[in-house]
């Protein structure tokens, strides 16, 4: 592991409101509500997120 770099793929850990003010500005997922994404969040079978410095600095989820 990276020094400074820290992997989580707990769901209760995670902070949709970072993850949703990513999403809620790109392309594919523009204006998602909230409460949508967390739903969506909540069905996947992982959600990982690399945290720095103790804040989210990327994300991956997976359905399969």
């Amino acid at each position: 592991m990276v020094s400074g770099y820290r992997i989580s793929h707990q769901f209760e850990e995670q902070n949709i409101r970072t993850i949703h003010g990513f999403l809620a500005t790109s392309y594919w997922a523009k204006g998602i509500p909230l409460n949508t994404l967390q739903k969506a969040l909540k069905k996947l079978l992982m959600l990982w997120c690399v945290y720095r410095g103790g804040r989210a600095s990327w994300f991956c989820s997976s359905d399969y």
